[in-house]
């Protein structure tokens, strides 16, 4: 047969498989046009391809094609392609051929991958290596094998790839070399590799143990992304339009999916199901599901459920036990996700131990060991400990002496810590919990020691000539030693590449000083457009410096340029929210918070994955549409992703105080607290819980000692005059609302005009109401508008309490974000005995 009909058989072939069964016939025919022998050389090819038979190991579609090439086999060891000499092969299957070659150029290792000598002329197997080259390019991940790029010289066309040195997880497997400890650590990091490529809509569609290397440091590399799916959101794969319904879609039969089995479409729960068979296998020697026949295997997937071995140890029985949620038949009861199946490996196996010494507990031993189990619960629940390095990023120091990047500096830490965070193993100090280390860098293993991490990571922004320069160190804590440091010249536009390098340098630096296994993946949160980037710094520099117009400002220049931003729309919301509240704004309140809601549903559509979103959408939930387990919902779900920050404990206290729970808001502030002990919103928030739970007494030694260690402490002082009030120090309230308006007149106003009232001095209670009343009547945009609520607070102080109520009923109808503590904060205590207070707390959806 000619070259030039068989090419022809080849492309009307891979055409006519993309083609539905039904419609195939009339393809064909069409294509064909009357060429009989061209139309029965391609019908016999599709028979052939959908009637085959026996178990293979390789994915079937690459059986069909040996019949279209006779070339043969050519060794390339020894030659140079390009700048690669050939080393030798590494291995060979289906229609790849993988050799180690020497990057001349560059002086390093690399895996060529290419299409085996008898496929070189096949235009499918072109297309899937360039397809496999361009899903594996995508992914940038400590766990899955780097693909350089994909190269053609001459004849030739080949994947350039990371050079792994180690052998499959089924070699490992079968060697029945896996310690415990090392199993549960590959698993996590097999689960994170995963991940990984689903968070970039890719579907696998062939994991197994020999697509996994293990290399020589004990770390996993998945490979081989040759049969995977690009899909967008979460939409299934119809495998129709590649595979006949009549044979099996791609993939190795004892590692399938029931559903893909079946020849239904696909979505990431298949590759889960895969992934649940390779963790059954790690723990139990052998996989699952196997046979002596290709229909016996196909049938025990689609019936059989896998039982766990005997005598495992704890770690293997936790991946078993997360295997066997993985292996569930129906996906709809599956494990949903990568991520679920990464949180169930990352549980501590305490719990799992208790349960089993129950069973054989005597009654009373029984009795004794709930009540353990429960307090280890607690602790679990409340008080995380890192099971990974811990590390603290100090506050990167401005000493350039211009003012104008000192967002720079203190943004690039910031975002440094929120991406290790996230995008790796390690437990890393928020910014706030190190600040108070900011101008002490000169003893970092002491600072370090002090703060109990395994490393500390210090910056600073200096200025060589005309250059600004980014200095950074990384410093191992129990010896004081350098482990790497990084001089980097600043440009503007290269923020966003240079906080990506430094994340790696880091992540690799402590794997190989502290023997780590952290891996850094692609960060959700993350733009790929520099300005973006560059604005969400600068926005959330505003943002922590109360200036919330210019956060707003830039918060929506960020998003305008990356839609998809949602760290961006996170801080975006947030913005909206402290905009309607006497401390910060005077923008009208609807219009306000429906911004916010709008920019917090962008943010949790962008970054479902992501604490901040869940914590403004949250506080949006719970501020102005008053739906509480809406709100508790998303705050939860903010503590389950990033259990570590403390601004979602802080808010779910808040919400926790407003709906009356106090016990529980009080624990979630000194769990705030422990978390980032130099955050004056954390650390005065145990205070504020004391007070609301109506302990004074408590409240004003906890907020005395506060102040006592920080006197600018604004929030502390606020609610420590609240505090004095409600005690009946009514001198010590006025003393320290006054200190208050000497910084902020119209904070102090309403507490200040209550005081008074309350000390017997009406008429400065009623001048205070009757400044408040002028400056509402200001024109000029600019000038700051007081809330009714407060207005209500000094009616209180007169008690004249029709009054009180109009402005509090004035202020539930501009659904002013602070009237929702109507029911638990003590400076109302006086309204509760009125039916008007019961009515508007239920119309609250609160109870009175």
């Amino acid at each position: 047969m000619s070259d030039n009909n068989l090419s022809r058989i080849e492309d009307i072939f891979h055409a006519a498989v993309d083609v539905s069964p039904n419609d195939r016939d009339a393809y064909l025919a069409r294509v064909c046009d009357g060429d009989t022998t061209l139309y029965k050389e391609v019908s016999s090819l599709i028979a052939a391809y959908e009637s085959r038979n026996g178990f293979f190991e390789q994915p079937a579609v690459e059986d069909v094609f040996q019949v279209l090439s006779k070339s043969s086999e050519q060794s390339l060891i020894d030659k140079q392609i390009g700048q690669y000499r050939i080393l030798s092969q590494l291995g060979k299957g289906g229609m790849g051929e993988v050799y180690l070659a020497e990057d001349t150029k560059l002086g390093r290792k690399v895996a060529l991958k290419f299409i085996s000598a008898e496929f070189v002329g096949d235009s499918w197997a072109r297309r899937r290596l360039f397809k496999e080259a361009q899903a594996a390019a995508q992914l940038d991940h400590p766990n899955i094998c780097n693909v350089y790029g994909i190269e053609e010289h001459g004849e030739h066309i080949f994947i350039v790839m990371q050079y792994v040195e180690g052998e499959t997880l089924a070699d490992v497997i079968k060697r029945k070399a896996l310690q415990p400890d090392q199993l549960l650590r590959l698993a996590r990091q097999i689960v994170s590799a995963l991940r990984e490529a689903h968070a970039h809509g890719i579907i696998h569609r062939d994991i197994k143990p020999k697509n996994i290397m293990v290399t020589l440091n004990n770390q996993a590399k998945v490979l081989d992304f040759g049969l995977a799916k690009t899909v967008q959101s979460s939409k299934p794969i119809d495998d129709s339009s590649q595979f006949s319904r009549g044979g099996l879609g791609p993939g190795t039969i004892a590692y399938m999916s029931p559903e893909q089995l079946r020849g239904e479409d696909l979505d990431y729960l298949s590759d889960i199901f895969s992934l649940g068979t390779v963790l059954f296998e790690m723990v139990a020697g052998e996989n699952p599901f196997f046979r002596n026949s290709e229909a016996e295997t196909i049938a025990a997937i689609l019936a059989d459920d896998p039982v766990i071995p005997v005598g495992l140890s704890q770690e293997a029985m936790q991946i078993a036990s997360t295997s066997t949620k993985c292996l569930v038949k129906n996906k709809e009861n599956r494990i949903q996700s990568a991520s679920e199946v990464l949180l169930l490996l990352e549980k501590p196996v305490v719990a799992k131990t208790l349960r089993k010494r129950l069973v054989t507990a005597t009654p009373s031993l029984a009795i004794a060991a709930i009540v353990v189990f429960f307090l280890v619960a607690i602790l679990i629940r409340y008080y995380p400990s890192p099971v990974r390095p811990r590390i603290a990023i100090l506050p990167f120091a401005n000493q350039t002496g211009d003012p104008s990047v000192d967002y720079i500096s203190a943004g690039i830490s910031n975002n440094l810590i929120d991406r290790l965070s996230f995008a790796s193993g390690l437990q890393v100090l928020k910014s706030t919990a190190v600040s108070g280390y900011k101008n002490h860098q000169d003893d970092p293993a002491t600072i370090g020691k002090d703060l109990g991490v395994d490393a500390l990571i210090l910056g600073r922004l200096i200025k060589e000539g005309e250059n600004t320069v980014l200095e950074t160190r990384l410093v191992q804590t129990s010896d004081g030693a350098d482990v790497w440091q990084n001089k980097s010249t600043i440009q503007i536009t290269d923020l966003l590449k240079l906080q990506k390098d430094l994340s790696s340098r880091i992540v690799r630096s402590l794997n190989s000083t502290l023997g780590s296994s952290s891996d850094l993946r692609r960060w959700i949160g993350e733009t790929d457009n520099p300005d973006a980037f560059r604005l969400y710094l600068l926005g959330r520099s505003s943002w922590e410096n109360g200036r919330m117009d210019e956060a707003i400002a830039a918060f929506t220049r960020a998003t305008d340029l990356d839609s998809a931003y949602a760290l961006a729309w996170s801080g975006l919301a947030d913005s909206y929210a402290m905009k309607p509240t006497v401390a910060y704004g005077s923008t009208n309140t609807t219009e306000a918070m429906t911004k916010a809601i709008a920019a917090a549903r962008r943010s949790v559509e962008a970054g479902d994955g992501l604490a901040e979103p869940h914590i403004s959408m949250g506080i949006v939930k719970m501020r102005f549409e008053w739906k509480w387990a809406e709100a508790e919902e998303h705050l939860k779900r903010a503590l389950e992703l990033d259990p570590y920050r403390a601004s979602a404990h802080v808010w779910y206290a808040t919400l926790l105080t407003t709906t009356g729970r106090f016990d529980e808001a009080i624990r979630e502030t000194e769990i705030a607290k422990s978390l980032d002990p130099f955050n004056p919103v954390a650390v005065m928030s145990p205070g504020r819980a004391y007070y609301r739970a109506r302990d004074y007494d408590k409240a004003i030694s906890y907020l005395t000692e506060v102040l006592r260690a920080n006197p600018d402490n604004r929030g502390a002082e606020y609610v420590l005059g609240y505090a004095y009030l409600k005690k009946g120090n009514v001198k010590q309230a006025i003393a320290t609302f006054g200190k208050i308006a000497t910084y902020n007149k119209w904070l102090a106003a309403a507490p200040l005009g209550y005081a008074h009232a309350k000390d017997g001095d009406f008429a400065k209670a009623r001048q205070i109401l009757k400044e408040i009343e002028e400056q509402n009547q200001k024109t000029d945009p600019k000038e700051k508008k007081i809330p009714s609520q407060e207005q209500a607070i000094i009616y209180m102080g007169l008690g004249e309490m029709d009054q009180a109520f109009a402005w509090l009923e004035k202020a539930y109808n501009e659904h002013f974000p602070p009237i929702t503590a109507l029911p638990t904060e003590p400076i109302f205590d006086d309204l509760h005995s009125d039916p008007r207070f019961s009515d508007l707390t239920r119309r609250l959806n609160l109870n009175p």
